[in-house]
């Protein structure tokens, strides 16, 4: 696989990260391992080109979880704004039965 390949699949699984569609990027990351071993294994061992593909592939990832991480912090604040507001709400929906008598 190309290293052309590789920056491919890259971009879209940080795009997918940058929209919140984590089920899709998920699915990308084998194809990304993939790709990342091929190049790797195409680059000689050691050298700047193998060195340069690993620094790009490691900065991806700890993007990818310092994004997740943030994500996730923002929607758990999110949800504890909602569950306050379960306060405001008690009592003021009665439900209502009806029993006929006769």
């Amino acid at each position: 696989m190309s290293a052309a390949g590789l920056e491919t699949t890259a971009a879209r699984l940080r795009a997918a990260i940058e929209e919140g569609a984590y089920g899709p990027a998920l699915a990308l990351l084998p194809t990304f391992r993939r790709q990342l071993d091929a190049a790797l294994a195409a680059a000689p061992p050691g050298g700047p080109e193998a060195r340069a593909i690993a620094a790009g592939a490691r900065e991806l990832l700890e993007w990818s979880r310092r994004t997740t991480l943030c994500a996730q912090a923002h929607m758990a604040a999110q949800l504890e704004a909602l569950a306050c507001l379960r306060a405001y709400g008690t009592g003021r929906h009665k439900r209502h039965s009806w029993a006929i008598d006769g």
